[in-house]
């Protein structure tokens, strides 16, 4: 847990290969349900906002995380669904 002003904030360093599945899901469920549910799909996507913020600031390993995060808003982008091919 790290605090800052008096906030904690709780950094799990899941590995990364799970972080490309928290950051495509949400994105992908907007991207498909947003006209017919817009106040629980905007509300998802804050979930993906926070692990990039998390992973700039506080996590170890920055490089390959970020690399995995950004696959998955690729994957998103392109509609892909399915296992992460490595």
């Amino acid at each position: 847990m790290k605090d800052i002003f008096g906030l904690s904030i709780t950094v799990y360093n899941h590995l990364p290969f799970r972080l490309y599945y928290q950051v495509r899901n949400p994105c992908l469920f907007f991207k498909f349900n947003h006209k017919s549910d817009f106040l629980l799909s905007s509300y998802l996507l804050l979930n993906p906002v926070r692990i990039l913020m998390k992973t700039l600031f506080f996590e170890v390993n920055k490089l390959i995380r970020l690399k995995y995060i950004f696959i998955a808003f690729n994957d998103v982008f392109l509609g892909k669904t399915g296992k992460l091919n490595e």
